[in-house]
């Protein structure tokens, strides 16, 4: 079965199939998306050219410019411990506390970009929807960038673009596929010692430090996309080094989970997730306020819920806090 969806997969990329999209209608369907859109009012270009119909200008108040902007995903960061009805597990503290500010904005309506990690880090490195054909592994990717892709526009609004990486340089390519794409420079578990980790790279908190080291000698305005890898198996942090109330939070469980501990371990480590977000965020207000801004999300949901059957909503959606 692996060796058939291999080759299924690998046919699709060399043919440049997706099921439901016809290559010589895409002029088309760009062409109508341009016209019933606010972008065609405010552009005269040849509606022919796809690059030209990506183009969207954004409404709102212009802010002051930020000195720094962190864009936190965080792996399988799923919406639903933040939702005020399991407010009382206490798994996302840090970040709900961030969310409850009066200088956040929060949207309970968003989606991950696909079902895994990586489709959601290719949208944000090139900006291109998931359609069951990975950019990263396409030859065209190294070729040029793409004009959707996310670092060239930072650039063009006067920042350097920096992404981070608590797991290692070689999977699926993120190294090569983000500077290929723009960014100015990628850091990552490869780069680093650190004492704690896994197959997946270091613990985030290192990552985290790391970071933190590199903010205190960059004075150049820069967005920094952080991804961390801790909330995913093998779940090999330290939970009781790092403080997860353990016993508290079985006690709130439902009871026919209450002596599941593979579930604890899951929820002790989405814990620890929170905590890391959470002290970074408050370590760098402190140190320089007023001159940053936070974004903080995550990669996909549906790895662990504490139902059997949870709604669609707790189980796909990821929180979206803008914060500064």
């Amino acid at each position: 079965m692996l060796v058939f969806l291999r080759y299924s997969i690998k046919k699709r990329i060399d043919n440049g199939m997706i099921y439901g999209v016809h290559k010589e209608n895409i002029i088309q369907n760009v062409e109508f998306l341009a016209k019933n859109s606010d972008a065609y009012r405010l552009q005269k270009q040849d509606l022919s050219q796809i690059d030209s119909n990506l183009v969207y200008q954004a409404h709102g108040n212009i802010i002051d410019k930020k000195q720094h902007i962190f864009i936190i995903i965080g792996e399988s960061f799923a919406q639903w411990p933040l939702l005020d009805e399991y407010a009382n597990l206490q798994l996302g503290e840090n970040v709900r506390a961030i969310m409850q500010k009066d200088n956040a904005t929060y949207t309970h309506n968003f989606m991950p970009n696909g079902a895994f990690t990586p489709m959601a880090v290719n949208a944000i490195i090139c900006g291109l929807s998931d359609v069951n054909i990975y950019p990263n592994h396409q030859y065209e990717s190294y070729k040029q960038v793409y004009a959707t892709s996310f670092a060239p526009q930072i650039k063009k609004l006067g920042y350097k673009t920096q992404f981070w990486y608590a797991g290692f340089s070689g999977w699926e390519r993120i190294k090569d596929f983000a500077l290929a794409q723009g960014f100015d420079e990628f850091h990552c578990a490869s780069d680093y010692q650190y004492p704690s980790g896994n197959v997946w790279g270091c613990d985030d908190e290192f990552i985290f430090d790391k970071l933190k080291q590199e903010v205190a000698q960059n004075d150049e305005p820069t967005v920094y996309v952080i991804l961390s890898v801790s909330n995913h198996a093998p779940y090999s942090v330290d939970l009781a080094k790092a403080g997860f109330p353990k016993e508290e939070v079985r006690a709130k469980l439902p009871a026919d989970v209450q002596n599941n501990e593979d579930l604890l371990n899951k929820l002790g480590h989405y814990w620890y997730t929170d905590k890391v977000i959470g002290n970074f965020v408050e370590d760098i207000e402190t140190t320089y306020p007023k001159e940053n801004l936070f974004v903080i999300t995550g990669d996909h949901a549906d790895r662990t819920n504490i139902e059997a059957k949870p709604t669609l909503f707790n189980r796909y959606t990821v929180p979206c806090i803008i914060y500064g």
